[in-house]
């Protein structure tokens, strides 16, 4: 999550979702994903801009409660592993977590970083980072333009289901 970033427009979604395969649109971005059998929830969708970003939320909510973040930084940035694992670490800290992990974990193909910590309620946030569009540009440094924030203070069999379900379309350029 980004703080400090200032809404410049809210759309709000709220659709009745059911436990399959699903497909939900944030901005020109379609995220797919399969919860498990036996999830009901509704998802609500917000973007948002902040200076040379967009950021489109996607709050899935039930009896657990999810977020899936794509922020589109609109430039090719350097990514590294260290600089995702930094990312996953101070957002589980802005959500006041104890006792923070984090290893490398692959993502809808790509590497990126999970990462979880005990929140002041006793619950576990899951907290997971990476780049749909990662790529080794032709300096050999890996860049990528929108980054994947995944956060999840659901079972792990549900955040499991997520996790290993979630994909990203990115659109083509032309």
């Amino acid at each position: 999550m980004r703080t400090g970033l200032l809404l410049a427009s809210l759309l709000l979604l709220t659709a009745a979702v059911s436990a399959h395969p699903e497909t939900v649109s944030l901005g020109r971005y379609n995220v797919s994903f399969d919860l498990g059998a036996g999830t009901s929830y509704t998802a609500e969708v917000e973007e948002l801009e902040d200076g040379g970003c967009i950021s489109y939320l996607c709050w899935l909510k039930g009896e657990e409660v999810m977020l899936i973040a794509l922020t589109d930084h609109l430039l090719p940035m350097e990514v590294s592993y260290g600089i995702i694992k930094k990312s996953v670490q101070t957002f589980l800290i802005e959500a006041n977590c104890q006792d923070i992990r984090t290893h490398e974990e692959i993502i809808d193909g790509m590497p990126g970083v999970l990462g979880l910590g005990e929140r002041p309620s006793g619950r576990v946030l899951f907290c997971v980072i990476y780049w749909p569009d990662l790529h080794e540009a032709d300096d050999g440094i890996a860049r990528g333009r929108v980054d994947c924030t995944i956060a999840s203070e659901g079972s792990v069999a549900v955040t499991e289901n997520l996790l290993n379900t979630i994909h990203v379309e990115m659109p083509q350029e032309g």
